[in-house]
């Protein structure tokens, strides 16, 4: 028989073995752990260093030819209306639907621009996306000065573009002449214009308050509500 002594200095040496054994498995588990985060940090690190990398070709891009491209996720984080399909606008947002002649809608953009300023002014355009064909076609029916602006400016960089007076009355116009089709989308005070559907724009908002704005804006500029 073991008296108690004897007893204790195993128990003793019993617990000291599972506190090692303990501390060796958390030891492990922690430099796991430590291994995976500087993993992460690895990683993270490469996408923002890639991310900067093109951030820095569209500003080159942009220094030479006098446009401002941005990636969709600006616009996102500038809570952008960004709709896929216009049964979706209609489906899911405040809208109007305006009709009116050219002088009526470039007047309204006007306003909609000098309300949320260039910063929050942007439209999509998809020059960069067609073929060769295609945008020698489209060069074709341009006048001679709207040409000169497509040809002297870099357009594959991005789909969306930040709005400045120019390029504001370009896309609109080719827009209005259905040559090819711009989004017009403000973030100040948020909505999205689509067009154009037989001389017809629908506008869509999230905000009823700033819906009502933008129809005195439109009664203002001689359009008419449908």
């Amino acid at each position: 028989m073991k008296n108690k002594k004897e007893n204790k200095n195993e128990n003793k040496n019993e617990n000291k073995n599972e506190n090692k054994n303990e501390n060796k498995n958390e030891n492990k588990n922690e430099n796991k752990v430590k291994d995976a985060i500087a993993k992460c940090s690895l990683t993270i690190g490469e996408i923002t260093e890639h991310s900067r990398e093109q951030a820095s070709v569209i500003e080159e891009a942009d220094k030479n030819s006098g446009i401002h491209s941005v990636w969709e996720e600006e616009l996102r984080d500038k809570q952008a209306i960004i709709i896929n399909q216009i049964e979706e606008g209609f489906s899911e947002y405040k809208y109007l639907v305006l009709k009116g002649d050219k002088a009526g809608y470039r007047k309204f953009l006007d306003e909609i621009y000098a309300l949320n300023g260039e910063e929050d002014s942007y439209a999509d355009f998809y020059y960069g996306n067609l073929t060769e064909q295609q945008r020698e076609g489209f060069l074709k029916v341009l006048s001679k000065e709207n040409q000169n602006y497509v040809k002297c400016n870099d357009w594959t960089k991005s789909l969306y573009f930040k709005l400045n007076p120019e390029l504001l009355h370009f896309l609109l116009e080719i827009t209005l002449e259905e040559l090819l089709f711009s989004t017009f989308y403000f973030t100040r005070y948020p909505c999205t214009i689509w067009g154009n559907y037989n001389m017809r724009f629908p506008v869509f908002f999230n905000d009823k308050k700033i819906k009502n704005r933008y129809q005195v804006l439109a009664e203002q500029s001689g359009l008419i509500l449908e």
